[in-house]
Formats: C-alpha cells, structure tokens, sequence
C-alpha cells in the first residue's frame, strides 16, 4: 500500500510538472503591455489619495465606533490570515497529489484533475501574493496606526520585522483580495457572498487599528494584481484557466456536468473512493458511465 502511494504520488507530481512547465497550444490574444503604465499610476494615485486624505482620519474613526461594531470587525478580522485559505486547500492538494487516478474512470479522474488543477492555482495566488506584500512591508517598514501618536502616518523604518513597523501593504488585505479575485473568477455571480466578507475583512483591519486605509487599498492592489496576472498566464497556456470569447473561463469541461447533478456528485465521492483503494472498482457503477 505504502509502495502504491510512493508510485503514485511520484507519477502525479510528474504529470502535474509536465503541464506546467509544457502545457497546452497557448489561446487566446498576444499579450499586450501598454495598460502596464496606466495600472501602476492609477494604482499609485489610490494608495496617495488614501494616505491625503482617508489615513489619518481613520484614527479617530476606529476608535469611535459602536461597539457592536467594534466586536464585529475585531470577530473577523482574524478570517483575514492567509493560513485560513492556504492550510485546507494545501491539505486537499496533497491528499489529490498520492491517489491512484489509474484506478478511475477517465472521465471522473479527469473532473478530479481539474478541480486539483484549480485548487493549485488558488493556492499559488494567495501564496504567492502573500510573499510578494511580506517582501513590500519588510522593505519599507511603515508604522502601524499604533504608533500614530509618535510616528504619525508617514514613518518609514526600512529593512524592519518588527510588527509595529510592518504597516504597508496589509497582508490580511492582500489575501482577502486574492480570494475575492479567484472566487469571482470561478463562481462569478455565486462568489458575491465570499466577496462581501473579504470586503469587510479588508475594512476590519482599519476598524480594529491594525492598517491605515492607504495600507488596505496597497494590499488590495497587490492582491487583485498578482492574482490577476498568475491567472491570465496560466489562461494563456489553458491551464486551470482558459480564454474565450468571454475572457477568461475555469477550466472545468468534466467537472462542470459533474457538479450540476447529485448522481455526478456520488460518481465524484465514489471516484474519490477509488483512488484511495477504499473501494474496489465495479465496471457497473462506474467504469461502465463514461
């Protein structure tokens, strides 16, 4: 058993860098950089604005809420940590990474394949956006709004690790923005609810004066960017993702029918089964529904 999940896994890391690193024929239009410049100011002018006019304001706006309010932002604000989304979806990519797909049925080991290829990305985007805010407020080292009274809005202290100096971009910010993004992406119009709640999570780190505004508006710029551009190189190369008349689409042709109907659901789990040898194959319940 312990050889069989060896194998496996060895087999699924090997296909998975295949595709990565060779993919399909590319789709879509060349890549075109000219909105690059317009992005980076548009962006800049934001966070700006924010620090003129919304930062030093918010000081006295934390501190006069309700405190219904109050709990309520300090309840959630904690949902805003990248281990939340990171930690299962991680734990799922592993679990998918040493089944035995051979033992599937082709059809449902390739909707496994997809929602796997989906996953990864997800976890790529919040991963990785959450590196790049790390290596933006270690560099910069801004001073947090506790810090207000002393260091006012516009301390710097380069190269610090220190909490109190880690101000810029937020980083519950940039992760709430990457899961927005992908959500929508994924489940357009079905996403408004989890959008809501990151959007309240990014508010939450001004109420409970972790961030100044100016700092949530970077990390929401952050977020939305690397995700955006992760997920539109992925597109180009129809991997997770693919581009169509529509923009940019999931990648979700097996899994898609599958989910939409509660005997495609049972032909999942039982495919699921499968590839962990809970069951064994029975040609009358699925191999023989292809």
């Amino acid at each position: 058993m312990a050889d069989g999940n060896r194998v496996s896994l060895s087999a699924n890391i090997g296909a998975a860098w295949t595709r990565l690193t060779r993919g399909l024929p590319r789709s879509g239009r060349p890549r075109r950089h000219g909105w690059t410049i317009a992005v980076v100011l548009g962006a800049a002018a934001l966070v700006g604005l924010a620090m003129l006019f919304l930062d030093e304001r918010s000081i006295a706006w934390a501190k006069g809420l309700a405190p219904g309010d109050a709990f309520f932002f300090q309840s959630i604000t904690g949902f805003g940590r990248s281990a939340w989304p990171l930690v299962p979806s991680g734990v799922v990519l592993a679990l998918l990474a040493v089944g035995d797909w051979t033992r599937v049925p082709r059809r449902i080991a390739a909707a496994w394949a997809e929602f796997g290829a989906l996953l990864g990305a997800f976890f790529l985007a919040v991963a990785g956006a959450g590196l790049l805010t790390d290596v933006i407020k270690w560099s910069i080292g801004r001073s947090r709004p506790v810090l207000f009274w002393t260091d006012g809005t516009l301390t710097f202290t380069p190269a610090s690790f220190d909490y109190a100096h880690v101000s810029f971009p937020s980083g519950h910010a940039t992760t709430v923005a990457a899961v927005a993004l992908f959500a929508w992406l994924v489940l357009r119009v079905w996403s408004l609810p989890v959008v809501a709640v990151c959007i309240a999570i990014a508010v939450s780190r001004v109420a409970v004066g972790a961030h100044y505004p100016s700092d949530v508006v970077a990390g929401v710029i952050v977020g939305l960017l690397f995700t955006g551009l992760l997920i539109a190189a992925l597109a180009r190369r129809r991997i997770a993702f693919s581009v169509g008349p529509g923009g940019i689409r999931p990648r979700a042709t097996a899994l898609r029918p599958l989910l939409l109907s509660r005997a495609g659901r049972r032909r999942l789990v039982g495919g699921l089964a499968l590839a962990f040898r809970l069951t064994e194959p029975r040609r009358t319940t699925l191999r023989g529904r292809r």
